[in-house]
């Protein structure tokens, strides 16, 4: 063999090693950003807008768990979603939510509403539906109000958890 093709073999090995270490790292990146993503509370946005009916248009609460009802109501639950209701001064609103992925019975699902002070504790077996059959959480006139909803699964319930997914929205009355 010739110095020229020793020198060629030493270059594809380079680049071959190159390459696997390349694929790893990415392959590596990508499996462990999917599995941090499935154990975690995510929330996807901070922003409801108020007139738009688009199916993607809304806030998102992945994964509740099982609390009591003090920790559920507590600072350290991360289901939460806190954001503004703006728009029209005194434009009367309905705050919705909608199961998206859950198996779990709405006798255990229970949920908070707070403003300054708590408005609201209630669980989805007990709250009003809409005529698009959404679950209505709350009512109220705008007045650039700062609400934050918490969601968690009552400790009665003994099931075995699995992925769950709510969708909370702003309609118009």
């Amino acid at each position: 063999m010739s110095k020229k093709e020793i020198n060629r073999i030493k270059r594809y090995k380079i680049e071959s090693y190159i390459i696997i270490i390349i694929t790893i790292i990415v392959s590596y990146k990508v499996f462990s950003s999917n599995i941090s993503i499935s154990k975690i509370n995510e929330i996807t946005s901070q922003y409801i807008s108020y007139c738009n009916k688009k199916e993607t248009d809304g806030l998102w609460i992945h994964n509740i768990k099982r609390l009591t009802s003090n920790k559920g109501k507590s600072k350290s639950n991360k289901a939460s979603l806190t954001f503004t209701v703006e728009g029209k001064k005194n434009e009367e609103y309905e705050l919705v939510i909608i199961p998206k992925n859950n198996t779990i019975e709405e006798k255990y699902i229970n949920y908070m509403i707070q403003e300054k002070d708590i408005i609201k504790t209630s669980n989805l077996a007990d709250t009003e539906i809409n005529e698009n059959r959404d679950k209505i959480l709350y009512r109220n006139k705008i007045n650039n109000n700062k609400l934050t909803v918490k969601l968690w699964i009552s400790k009665e319930y003994k099931k075995e958890i699995s992925d769950n997914l709510f969708e909370i929205k702003i309609n118009k009355r």
